[in-house]
């Protein structure tokens, strides 16, 4: 870093921790403000946990790639996973992980879609933004899948607010609305007073089953999360390991653009 950049960042300094206190005062506020210190008894119905993972390795004529959706799957009190992973090369482009990004979050959706109708859906991650990645014929469709099943279908997301997770005991918020998505809702909740705090974005369909989402949560609970989306991270992921033994096998050996063996 040079010293004209580092100078400049020392000047801001005071200025952007105060912004920083000031937005996560903010939260709290907001979130004490309309908190309700209790919840709902634990629950375990049939339930879909649901995420995604991709990687990929540059080379000089070519991009070895793999994407991986995970379902951990609870039905009458059994557990079981079904993975989909895909794996291709492709020419390269600066906008390559946009678009594998991108295809990763329609596996995601086509998984919930696939179970949807029979299970209650988790998702790791912002629902909204699921839905906002689709293009315009996509989303259209999707969400008319989705708001017509009787099943729950929400998303969890981390949203760390360490001064009131310190001090918040566990409970859950009143519910938001999404001012530029008229069908999504949101809330928080901690199920644990050292826990962290986490955001539930469902339909606005689902305003009177705040409470149905948050047993179903409690009753997979580990540590404040529920385990079955802590299952599907693990089984979806695809590490730098991973990708590269894949390449191996594939006949890749190094980035030099050599064709494959």
């Amino acid at each position: 870093m040079n010293r004209d950049v580092l100078k400049s960042f020392i000047t801001s300094k005071a200025f952007l921790k105060e912004k920083i206190q000031k937005i996560e005062n903010s939260k709290t506020f907001l979130l004490k403000n309309f908190w309700i210190e209790k919840l709902p008894e634990p629950k375990k119905e049939n339930c879909v946990a649901i995420d995604g993972s991709y990687n990929f390795i540059r080379f000089r004529s070519l991009v070895f790639y793999s994407v991986n959706v995970s379902a951990v799957i609870f039905e009458d009190g059994k557990l079981r996973i079904e993975n989909y992973p895909e794996f291709d090369v492709s020419e390269d482009s600066m906008y390559f992980e946009d678009m594998l990004r991108s295809y990763m979050i329609q596996k995601e959706i086509s998984t919930a879609l696939k179970f949807a109708k029979d299970y209650h859906v988790m998702l790791d991650g912002s629902l909204i933004y699921f839905i906002n990645s689709l293009t315009s014929e996509n989303k259209e469709k999707v969400l008319k899948e989705l708001l017509s099943t009787e099943k729950l279908v929400f998303s969890i997301s981390k949203t760390p607010i360490k001064s009131f997770e310190e001090s918040q005991n566990e409970g859950y918020s009143k519910i938001f609305n999404k001012e530029k998505n008229n069908e999504i809702i949101y809330f928080y909740f901690k199920l644990r007073k050292n826990s962290l705090t986490f955001k539930v974005e469902t339909f606005k369909k689902n305003v009177n089953r705040i409470e149905e989402i948050l047993s179903l949560i409690r009753g997979f609970e580990i540590k404040g999360y529920p385990y079955l989306l802590i299952r599907a991270h693990k089984e979806a992921k695809i590490s730098n390991i991973d990708i590269q033994k894949l390449a191996k096998l594939l006949g890749i050996k190094e980035k030099t653009g050599r064709e494959i063996l």
